[in-house]
C-alpha cells in the first residue's frame, strides 16, 4: 500500500473555482505555471484561461509552440507572449493589460516570477479591480 498526500505547498490550482483564470509567468516562472495549466486542462477546466508569458527575448520562449498548441486545442484558452527586452517586464505586462478590466470579482490570477515582479504585478492587478484573495504568487 502506498499513500500519497498532495499537492502540498501554497501555489496550487484552486480546483473548485469556476471563474476565469489568468496565468502570468515571468521568464523561468513558466515552469510552475505550466504545471498548473496542465492540471487545469486535465481536470477539464478549459473555459476562460489566459496565459501571459513575459521573457527578455523571443528565444526565451522555449515552449512557445506548446503554448500555441494549447490555444489551438482549447476554445477558451488564449496565450499572449510578451517580449520585454531591456524594459521593465511588469510595465510591459501592464501595457498588455491596459484597458482590460477584471471580468469577474472572483477571477483568479497565478503569478510566477521574482519577488519584485510578483509584488509589482499584484499591485497592478489590485489597481485594476482584482481582489487580494484571488492573486496567488510563486517566487522564484
Amino acid at each position: 500500500v502506498i499513500n500519497i498526500d498532495g499537492p502540498t505547498g501554497h501555489f496550487i490550482l484552486h480546483e473548485d473555482h469556476p471563474y476565469p483564470i489568468s496565468f502570468i509567468a515571468f521568464d523561468m516562472g513558466f515552469a510552475p505555471i505550466k504545471s498548473l495549466i496542465e492540471h487545469a486542462l486535465t481536470l477539464g477546466i478549459t473555459e476562460h484561461i489566459h496565459l501571459y508569458w513575459a521573457v527578455k527575448s523571443e528565444t526565451d520562449l522555449y515552449m512557445h509552440n506548446h503554448c500555441r498548441a494549447w490555444t489551438d486545442a482549447f476554445e477558451y484558452f488564449s496565450y499572449t507572449p510578451i517580449i520585454y527586452g531591456e524594459q521593465n517586464p511588469v510595465q510591459c505586462l501592464r501595457e498588455k493589460l491596459n484597458g482590460q478590466t477584471i471580468t469577474h470579482d472572483e477571477q483568479h490570477f497565478y503569478v510566477a516570477g521574482s519577488s519584485e515582479q510578483n509584488s509589482q504585478t499584484k499591485n497592478a492587478l489590485l489597481e485594476q479591480g482584482a481582489l487580494e484573495n484571488t492573486i496567488f504568487v510563486e517566487t522564484l
